[in-house]
């Protein structure tokens, strides 16, 4: 019995190796598609002809980036997951508000911004093992 239960663990762990190389593209793929939700739903906001289809745009995205991070959350530490894709799509996604729709930011929150990104740089590369 014991000796199925390994091998059935083994296996699982096989396969999973085996996709080891695509999490992080799962993670890159989910950070991207968040920002893209996120611009299309700040799109639709700008004139009512444009709210349907980017209100449907922006969720069709996001729906699917969700699903992917579910995949990315079965292969990898959860708090590292979810802490490197929702932060770092949130820095991406408040550059870019303030490039396409020319709204500035402060210094302060420019130093936000590098200081989160130092938080996600250390729960990346120093996480307890």
């Amino acid at each position: 019995m014991l000796s199925v239960g390994l091998k059935t663990h083994m296996l699982e762990r096989s396969v999973m190796d085996k996709y080891a190389i695509l999490v992080p593209v799962g993670l890159v793929i989910f950070i991207f598609m968040q920002v893209l939700c996120h611009l299309g739903l700040k799109y639709a906001s700008t004139a009512p002809r444009r709210y349907i289809p980017f209100f449907i745009l922006g969720n069709g995205v996001g729906l699917i980036s969700t699903c992917i991070l579910i995949w990315v959350y079965r292969r990898m530490n959860a708090n590292i997951a979810m802490g490197l894709g929702i932060g770092v799509s949130f820095m991406l996604t408040q550059i870019a508000l303030a490039i396409l729709f020319k709204s500035a930011l402060s210094w302060p929150q420019w130093l936000g911004i590098v200081l989160a990104a130092s938080g996600l740089f250390l729960l990346a590369f120093f996480s307890v093992k």
